[in-house]
């Protein structure tokens, strides 16, 4: 946990898709950090939609900002 708050911005543990679903994995899986903040509405909605559908659509969102 302490080497994930370090130094949050460093590149090397960014991904470079964001909506890549295997690289997200892969980061999650190598990081410490003890949790998420929304798991019960990604488990919701990857039962529902078979997909976390709010990461998406806020991600799409937050690239038309740019």
């Amino acid at each position: 946990m302490e080497e994930d708050l370090k130094d949050i911005h460093r590149p090397q543990g960014e991904i470079v898709d964001p909506l890549d679903p295997e690289g997200y994995a892969r980061r999650a899986a190598a990081s410490a950090f003890p949790g998420e903040t929304f798991r019960v509405l990604k488990e919701k909605e990857l039962r529902q939609f078979g997909a976390y559908r709010t990461r998406r659509l806020v991600l799409e969102a937050w690239n038309r900002l740019k």
